[in-house]
């Protein structure tokens, strides 16, 4: 029975080949930030390379990658099975590393040493900074934490995104680079930047992500250690939505004249960290009415600059008003409450209200019209002279025009008497044109002799008196200065009167002066 079961277990051995497990390292010394790739190897039946456990590697090194693979081959008529388990690993720390022996139904590989270098051939020398402002922040109030990466400018990364943290809020702030000195030797330097709210007081750890970087195509990634640090409480009396830290409070321009009835926006602009929507619109609520203006409830919206570089929001409040009378009207002082982290006490940042002037479109519309009927009216009154003084212009200027071209005594005569610097009609007689010059400005004796004169060379062609260039001349001295002295109005109407209207009729046939008319049979 004995050899029965001896020769079956040789039999099996023989049919099937022995489990065998080994591991392989593409290399034993490395710098940090590079792959390094473990080849695990299982010969025979036995176990899944799955089951086997990496939790041992996870100490000194990031498992990045794995990938499995199966191949199968006849030799000396068997097929011989061997599954292959390829893991790509990256150093998290420089030093000499341990690579823990792997264990597998029963059969365990050998340890292997890593040499893991802080620099090499390519791969230049990387350290990390990291820091919070202000250090010990109290619960809601907004630090910025920032992980400065040191290089010699030759790596391309990857920005990072920090997890989720119980008990922290976060926002991702801009980047920026910068040349540094440090200890003789030139870095550049990465700035990566972070809004960290603390939520809860108490110790609070953050855990960084593996930072990605590349050179020339190469993949290379690093670890930055976690940064830890306190948050102080605030007062219990402290409501939640009154922010810590100083805001700031701005308003945008307004016009300097607003109409009654008619509705603008008061707009203002506010900085701050750790507030919410609703909060802001119960903290910025000046009075609903009074002052001659009536307020409406505030709209409130996000402004947030992109990229931020500052651990705050941007809020933007408008205020709807309508003024409802008119006169000089004051806003209202807008108060931000804050708690003052330095002061330990809740101040206020305040904004005082501009002045500004409300018109009365109606009573506005009104005054203007009644300004353009003055205006016009008054247009119109200058426009009424000077048409008269143009229209006594031009007559004047045709009037001198025809003494001038008078070419006989009788035309001269002719002209006179249509010369009138008022304007008036032309006279029958020369007696008449005389009489009415008299009451003219600038009217002399020369006006007399001029009259005088001219009949004399009207009647008596023959005789001696004056030729017609003489005449000319004599008419243009006298008529040179003479203007308009009163309105030609009422001595106009009296000779017009006197001239044009009709003679009485006598009762008789004759009738004589001082005589009776006969009485009629």
């Amino acid at each position: 029975m004995v050899r029965r079961l001896a020769l079956f277990c040789l039999l099996t051995a023989a049919l099937h080949p022995a489990f065998a497990l080994s591991v392989h390292a593409d290399r034993r010394e490395l710098a940090l930030g590079q792959a390094l790739t473990l080849e695990v190897r299982a010969q025979g039946a036995g176990p899944s390379l799955d089951a086997i456990g990496l939790d041992a590697l996870k100490g000194d090194f990031e498992v990045y990658g794995a990938s499995a693979a199966t191949s199968s081959r006849m030799r000396s008529g068997r097929t011989q099975t061997e599954r292959t388990l390829t893991l790509t690993l990256y150093p998290l720390r420089p030093g000499r590393l341990r690579l823990p022996a792997l264990s597998l139904g029963g059969q365990s590989s050998r340890p292997i040493e890593i040499r893991v270098l802080p620099a090499g051939p390519g791969v230049p020398r990387v350290s990390f900074k990291v820091g919070l402002d202000p250090a010990a922040p109290l619960v809601r109030q907004a630090a910025t934490l920032h992980l400065d990466v040191y290089d010699d400018g030759s790596l391309q990364w990857s920005p990072p995104d920090l997890p989720e943290t119980p008990g922290l809020h976060l926002r991702r702030l801009g980047e920026e680079q910068r040349e540094e000195t440090l200890d003789g030797a030139s870095y550049t330097v990465h700035r990566y930047r972070w809004e960290v709210m603390p939520l809860q007081d108490g110790k609070l750890e953050l855990a960084f992500p593996t930072l990605d970087a590349t050179k020339f195509g190469a993949h290379l990634r690093y670890r930055v250690p976690p940064f830890s640090f306190s948050a102080r409480p605030l007062p219990a009396y402290l409501p939640v939505y009154v922010p810590v830290g100083r805001p700031s409070l701005t308003a945008a321009p307004l016009p300097a004249r607003l109409v009654v009835d008619r509705p603008i926006e008061w707009v203002l602009t506010v900085r701050a960290a750790g507030l919410s929507r609703e909060g802001l619109a119960r903290l910025l609520s000046p009075a609903a009415a009074g002052n001659g203006l009536r307020f409406y409830p505030p709209l409130v919206s996000r402004l947030d600059p992109v990229p931020q570089t500052l651990p705050q929001q941007v809020w933007r409040v408008a205020f709807p008003l309508r003024p409802v009378r008119s006169g000089v009207v004051s806003l209202p002082e807008v108060s931000l409450p804050y708690y003052d982290p330095a002061a330990g006490r809740v101040e206020a940042v305040t904004f005082a209200g501009p002045s500004l002037e409300v018109v009365d479109p109606l009573w506005r519309g009104i005054r203007i019209a009644a300004g353009v009927a003055a205006g016009l009216l008054l247009a119109a009154g200058l426009g009424y002279r000077l048409r008269a003084r143009l229209r006594r212009a031009l007559a004047r200027r045709a009037a001198l025009g025809r003494v001038a071209r008078a070419d006989s005594p009788q035309a001269l005569g002719t002209a006179l008497r249509a010369f009138d610097p008022a304007g008036g009609a032309p006279c029958a007689t020369l007696g008449q044109w005389l009489r009415r010059m008299e009451g003219r400005r600038g009217a002399d004796a020369r006006l007399g002799g001029l009259v005088t004169a001219l009949e004399a060379a009207r009647f008596a062609p023959g005789g001696p008196g004056e030729s017609l260039a003489g005449l000319k001349r004599q008419a243009a001295a006298a008529l040179k200065g003479l203007g308009p002295g009163e309105p030609a109005g009422a001595s106009e109407e009296s000779w017009r009167s006197a001239l044009f209207r009709p003679a009485a009729r006598p009762s008789g046939r004759f009738s004589r002066p001082g005589v009776p008319a006969r009485a009629k049979n």
